[in-house]
């Protein structure tokens, strides 16, 4: 359920946390002997069952040598829906590496799958103009204006200075998204996207991702991964503290004890 994207409730924020949660309880129940079905994922009326009327159960299975699904997962390198992933992989290749003057931008031009188009697209013009945090995660014309203009898509960026900045909201107002059936078909092996920038002087470059960085075919690097995290506590965790929780989680493999952990976490407190 996605009725959070509509008025910017905290769902969102949630449910990571709540997911984890979840697990730690479960696990301590099973420690004291509550019991719970062996089938409860791919039962008849199990979880697979109760979200797809086609289940393909036998995914579950791992032959020997075969990677857990789980460890294919995708991580996500910028902080909006994952749809726009591949969008911002594309946009940045323009920004980045043509180095686009974004003044001189008439259009810009996004191909995307259908099921992207009601969730980051649609309304255009709600979208071209988010008003909360939300809004902008889940808005491919700030998405690609905040690209365009910044050269970058970072947590510290998504805000209301930026969603009402005159530069963004120029390109915000020449995005148009289009459903490009080429990229319809590789659709969900792949979350493609392709983008046309058009300047002033009439060229009209292109770039287009088929696997967005984070995604297991396309991997973060180590320091990708950790310069993310410093980005995201920034201003909430201290340095010295934030190096401290880093060293342990790059250990992990080697603890048995967690409670260092949660020692480190209770030292320090959240801004006002």
């Amino acid at each position: 359920m996605l009725e959070f994207v509509t008025d910017g409730a905290w769902t969102k924020r949630f449910h990571g946390g709540w997911a984890s949660h979840s697990g730690m309880i479960a696990a301590e129940l099973a420690q004291h002997g509550i019991t719970a079905p062996p089938t409860s994922i791919e039962g008849k009326f199990g979880y697979l069952h109760a979200y797809s009327g086609d289940p393909l159960t036998q995914a579950l299975s791992v032959g020997e040598g075969e990677m857990l699904a789980i460890a294919q997962t995708a991580m996500k390198y910028y902080p909006c829906n994952y749809y726009i992933q591949s969008i911002n992989d594309s946009v940045l290749q323009l920004a980045v590496r043509a180095d686009l003057p974004f003044d001189a931008i008439e259009r810009i031009v996004v191909y995307t799958v259908q099921a992207a188009m009601p969730l980051v697209c649609e309304p255009i013009e709600q979208k071209r103009r988010p008003r909360l945090m939300i809004d902008a995660q889940f808005s491919v014309p700030f998405n690609v204006a905040l690209g365009l203009v910044k050269k970058r898509v970072s947590f510290v960026d998504f805000t209301t200075a930026e969603f009402t900045s005159p530069a963004i909201e120029r390109l915000m107002d020449r995005v148009t998204c289009h459903v490009d059936p080429a990229l319809d078909a590789r659709y969900p092996e792949a979350w493609p996207a392709r983008v046309e920038v058009t300047l002033a002087d009439g060229r009209t470059l292109a770039a287009a991702t088929q696997y967005a960085k984070g995604d297991p075919r396309n991997p973060l690097s180590l320091n990708e991964v950790i310069a993310k995290h410093r980005s995201i506590v920034a201003g909430v965790i201290d340095e010295s503290t934030d190096d401290a929780i880093l060293d342990f989680i790059l250990r992990l493999e080697t603890k048995s004890d967690f409670s260092e952990l949660t020692r480190i976490l209770k030292g320090f407190v959240l801004p006002d």
